[in-house]
Formats: C-alpha cells, structure tokens, sequence
C-alpha cells in the first residue's frame, strides 16, 4: 500500500520470536541478533523505539548485564543513527513532517470547535479519537481487537507467568505505550497503528488457548492475516 506497514509488521514480528528466545543463557551468545532486529525494527517505524526500549529495559533489570545490553542496544543505534543524521541534516528534523503536522492539525481542529483544552469535552474526544479510529478498522488491519481480548484474560494471570514469556509481556506493554502516546499526547491515529498490538499479541493468543487444537488455531491465523489486507 506504499506505506512500511509490511516491513514493520515483519520486524516486529521477528522481534516477537527472539523475545521468546531471550533467556539469560541465550542472551550473552544472541545479542548481536537482538540488536540487529531492534535497529532494523527502528527504521521500519521510529516509533517502535517504545517496543524496543521496554523489551531492552526488562533484559537489563532481568539480567543485571550492562555490557550485553549496551552491545545490543549500540548496534541498534548503528543501524539506525545514520538515518536520523541524514533527516536532520537534509530537513533540520529528526522527525518526519507528518510527526509534527497531524498532532498540530487535530489539536487546531479541537480547538475550533471546543476553543479551550480545559473543559470535559476533552475525554470523550480522545476516547472517540483512539478507539473509534481503531475499531472501525480493525478487520482491514489484522483484527487486532480480536486478539487483545485472549491477553486481557492472560494478564489476569500474570503472577504465574513462566519466566520464559516475560519478555514478550514487556514488549507488549511497549506497544501499549506506543499507541497510548498516538492517542493522548499526539492526537494522532492512524488504523495501522494497531497493528503492532496485533503483531506482538498474536503469540499471547496462543499461550491462551495452547489446548486448542493446533490446525483449528492455525487456520484462524491465517484467516485474521488474510482478511486483514481485504475491503
């Protein structure tokens, strides 16, 4: 569709198998594969630095490490500096222009029809913002809502969460926090955001329901992932 849409969804979906991965052990040999899949996961979408930085963020409270995380995490940056260099020095930005346009657009837009942020008109708008704009697409971009509604049922259970899974809980409260700041701060949607919620979520769907059977549940990811491009 011209967008990144498919290489971020494939990097973060990388970043999903080596998260399951990340055991203390794995870690020490593996992070030079972390590392390269958190930069390239950077330049697909800037910010996937909240998926990346919870995930890092629990590996060093984890492992208490430093080197290894440093290692990871700067060879991330290698990967993706030199991108945000030549933003800065081509355009004077880091960030693109749709970064700072569309917050500006709604924000202006919000301010005609209600004249001041203070006032509790302000609540529902952003509710209506994030939510509807989410929901009303979510079959075109991977049913992700479909997939929330196994993890609210696994983090009931979080105390007895194998140590294993916890990476993957950590880069899935990233993705909340991504879409969290395109809501509250930044006003700014767009229906594929979800999809990195639906990409880190879809394994937490099958340790939901592991005792599914396995083709039954493999044919419902591959009708989510079908329809998910469809109109």
């Amino acid at each position: 569709n011209g967008l990144e849409t498919a290489q971020n969804i494939f990097f973060l979906a990388l970043l999903v198998y080596l998260s399951l991965n990340a055991s203390m052990e794995w870690v020490k040999t593996g992070w030079f594969y972390l590392g390269v899949v958190c930069g390239l996961a950077l330049l697909s979408r800037t910010d996937n630095v909240f998926v990346v930085a919870a995930l890092l963020g629990y590996l060093f409270w984890r492992d208490k490490n430093f080197p290894v995380v440093v290692k990871t995490a700067g060879l991330a940056a290698v990967l993706f500096t030199p991108w945000l260099v030549y933003n800065y020095l081509t355009f004077g930005s880091i960030m693109q222009t749709s970064g700072a346009a569309y917050p500006f657009h709604y924000y202006q837009q919000y301010l005609n029809e209600y004249k001041t942020f203070f006032n509790f008109a302000l609540i529902p708008y952003l509710i209506k913002v994030g939510f509807y704009s989410y929901a009303f697409n979510a079959f075109h971009f991977g049913n992700w809502i479909l997939t929330l509604i196994p993890v609210g049922l696994l983090l009931f259970q979080l105390r007895n969460w194998p140590v294993k899974y916890q990476p993957l809980l950590w880069a899935l409260i990233g993705a909340v926090l991504f879409l969290g700041v395109h809501v509250f701060v930044r006003w700014s949607v767009r229906p594929w955001y979800g999809q990195a919620a639906f990409v880190l979520t879809l394994p937490m769907v099958a340790l939901t329901f592991e005792r599914v059977n396995r083709y039954l549940f493999t044919l419902g990811i591959f009708l989510a992932l079908y329809f998910s491009g469809q109109r």
